[in-house]
Parts: structure tokens; C-alpha cells; sequence
């Protein structure tokens, strides 16, 4: 039996993780192998699917997105810099994804003068759940803004990584969480009120 066979008779649970930091993953993959890819899917995976998962609230969106990221990480696997470090890459290959996919699913924008005079609004009602509460405050904020409260408070990121990953400062990073915050507590603008 060859080492081969013997490898794939060996259930997935029980091998070994690849040795190989993502960086060299990453040389291989430039110079035209596939299967360093496959190790990058299996290490970084789960983590990409609950980075869209955050931002998306679609399983389905996510996955997909998830799937896009790793393709065109596989086709511009030769913009890679072997010399800098692989996560900030890929985090930015990923929110690239994010952004395009976001700019496909916004509604174009259409003149002021053919909306339709606004009709009174409602208060919300009380059987809206917590779940879409947050979401529509969330909405309330800039994208940016919004990026850096989820990775702060949902995948608990220090600043200075908020920052490497966002290419911003970190004391940038601090004033746009704590002025988002600010954002959340403030009540909701009343349309009469103007």
C-alpha cells in the first residue's frame, strides 16, 4: 500500500494539520499548484463563512461569498507579496467581496423629484425582534463605521488588528467606534420633527 492509499484511508479528523505557514501556501498556489488551495479552504473556511455571516445575516450569501473570496484569491493568487503577511491579504480580498457584493444588491438611486410625497409613518411595532432592532441600527451607520463595530464587538478584534486590516490608523479606528457608538445610543430622528 503506498503512502497515498494509506493517507486517504486515514479519516479527515484524525490527520494531521498542513505544516506549511499560509505564506508558503500562497507561493505554491503563484506558481500554479491547486492543491494549496484546498489546505487554505480547510484552515481558513469556517472563518471567512462567520466573517460574512456577521455582515450578511444569509447563511446562503455568506457561503457564497465565502466561495468568491477563494476564487479570486486562487485567481490573483499572483498579486500575493510572499514577503508580507497572509491574513491582512486575504481579510482585504475578503471586504473587496463584501463591498461588491453590497454594491450589486443596492437599489439605484433614483431622483428626488420621482419619489412620491412620503405617506405618515408608523411606530415600529412592539413584535419587532431584537434581531432586526439591531440590524436597522446598524444600518443607521457608514459602512466603514459599521465594518469596524462588527469586527470589534462581534469577532472581539484588538484595535491595532482593526486597523492593519481596515489600512487605517489605530487612533482613526478608536474615533469612528466611539462616535458609531454614540450614533447607536442617540435616539432615532423623528420625521416630523424637520
Amino acid at each position: 500500500m503506498s503512502a497515498k492509499d494509506q493517507l486517504e484511508t486515514v479519516p479527515p479528523e484524525d490527520r494531521l494539520p498542513d505544516p506549511r505557514r499560509d505564506e508558503e501556501l500562497m507561493t505554491l498556489l503563484r506558481s500554479g499548484e491547486d492543491e494549496p488551495l484546498g489546505v487554505l479552504m480547510t484552515r481558513h473556511g469556517d472563518e471567512l463563512v462567520r466573517f460574512f455571516l456577521l455582515r450578511s445575516r444569509d447563511p446562503h450569501a455568506a457561503q457564497d461569498l465565502a466561495n468568491e473570496t477563494f476564487f479570486r484569491i486562487f485567481s490573483k493568487a499572483r498579486t500575493f507579496e510572499p514577503k508580507k503577511a497572509f491574513r491582512p491579504w486575504f481579510f482585504t480580498v475578503a471586504l473587496n467581496v463584501w463591498r461588491a457584493w453590497q454594491r450589486r444588491r443596492r437599489p439605484p438611486e433614483v431622483p428626488l423629484q420621482a419619489l412620491p410625497e412620503p405617506a405618515e409613518e408608523q411606530a415600529p411595532s412592539p413584535s419587532v425582534s431584537a434581531e432586526e432592532q439591531a440590524a436597522r441600527l446598524l444600518e443607521r451607520l457608514s459602512d466603514i463605521d459599521r465594518e469596524i463595530l462588527v469586527l470589534r464587538h462581534y469577532e472581539g478584534l484588538q484595535l491595532k488588528e482593526i486597523a492593519r486590516r481596515l489600512g487605517l490608523s489605530p487612533g482613526a479606528v478608536y474615533t469612528r467606534l466611539f462616535r458609531a457608538l454614540e450614533k447607536l445610543r442617540e435616539p432615532a430622528e423623528d420625521p416630523d420633527s424637520v
